[in-house]
């Protein structure tokens, strides 16, 4: 009796593990497209589909800014949007500030403030650059609300007048 060649079996072992690679990738692909088109259909954005899925009631977009070239010692006003992901109010309880040599941020909004089911609501946070020219600045805005809290980081760079 003739053995197979090794090879032979080297060969089909190679292109079934391709295509069994290839047809995972393309159903992982269309399972993920499908998921953020239902999000983008039932909440408005894949992100906020995916906060849902994730578990999170406070969506809050941008968590970033990137503030380049803010005069220095001037103020400029960033707005975030808090989303209510839930069917239940949830209430914001404050923006917590800071103040030193990198700069300032505050909340100016009043708080506590509720944000009904399924609302959303622009918060306003007021950023004072450094009274320094030339100084990188790294901030990070704590939201705190009823069900957690959030962090919204704020970079950027102070110029001379």
């Amino acid at each position: 009796m003739h053995a197979p060649e090794p090879t032979a079996f080297r060969s089909i072992g190679r292109r079934a593990v391709v295509l069994a690679g290839a047809s995972a990738l393309a159903n992982f692909s269309a399972a993920s497209l499908t998921l953020a088109g239902w999000a983008w259909l039932r909440y408005g954005s894949p992100k906020a589909g995916l906060a849902i899925l994730a578990g999170q009631s406070l969506l809050i977009e941008p968590t970033v800014f990137r503030v380049w070239l803010i005069p220095a010692g001037q103020v400029r006003t960033l707005t975030v949007r808090a989303s209510n992901m839930t069917g239940r109010e949830v209430r914001i309880l404050g923006l917590g500030g800071y103040c030193g040599r990198n700069g300032c941020v505050e909340g100016e909004d009043r708080y506590p403030l509720v944000i009904g089911p399924g609302k959303s609501r622009a918060l306003t946070i007021r950023l004072r650059g450094p009274g320094e020219p030339g100084r990188s600045f790294e901030l990070t805005v704590e939201l705190y609300s009823g069900v957690g809290t959030r962090e919204i980081m704020i970079t950027g760079r102070s110029e001379g007048a």
